[in-house]
């Protein structure tokens, strides 16, 4: 995906988690990397982010996510 203002922006509840998500092979380049609450147990597979102001997926409420630095590829 190209030209996205937000490459992530997923927004679970405090009562109702996003849990078990999948991404596999994807490549996206957006303005900002955007954010992730209220979830957990995200698998990445072959994923990368590229962002305009170099900046990384936020994380908050969230367990079993990581963003390894290998994901972004921003100069």
């Amino acid at each position: 995906m190209k030209g996205a203002e937000r490459a992530i922006n997923v927004n679970g509840l405090e009562e109702s988690y996003i849990n078990n998500f999948f991404l596999n092979s994807v490549s996206i380049e957006a303005e900002t990397a955007g954010q992730i609450s209220y979830s957990r147990n995200w698998n990445l597979e072959d994923v990368t982010i590229k962002t305009l102001d170099n900046s990384r997926v936020e994380l908050h409420h969230t367990s079993g996510i990581e963003f390894p630095d290998e994901v972004y590829v921003n100069p």
